[in-house]
């Protein structure tokens, strides 16, 4: 069996198929629990349903009551830093 898929709970006839499976199994959602996730972009509509609404002109438009950017969640360990070890590449054309 291979050890990246040893985990407890298998039995030596077991094979790699029935090891993902059981493992999956053990993964799953719970049932008395929440999940939620957001979106860095809401649309329009989903502005004008859960925004704010402000005086913008002589129209009203929505904005989002919470703002969570891009820098905080990734100070608090939620997303990575993609552009951590980002390493321009200069390139040029000879003339």
């Amino acid at each position: 069996m291979n050890i990246a898929l040893a985990e407890e709970g298998g039995d030596d006839d077991e094979t790699v198929e029935d090891t993902i499976n059981r493992i999956i199994e053990t993964r799953k959602m719970l049932k008395n629990a929440s999940y939620y996730a957001f979106t860095a972009t809401p649309k329009n509509k989903t502005l004008e349903i859960f925004g704010e609404p402000y005086p913008e002109g002589d129209k009203v438009s929505h904005r989002p009551f919470h703002s969570y950017t891009m820098k905080q969640a990734i100070d608090e360990g939620f997303i990575l830093d993609v552009l951590k070890n980002y390493t321009p590449v200069y390139s040029f054309t000879a003339s």
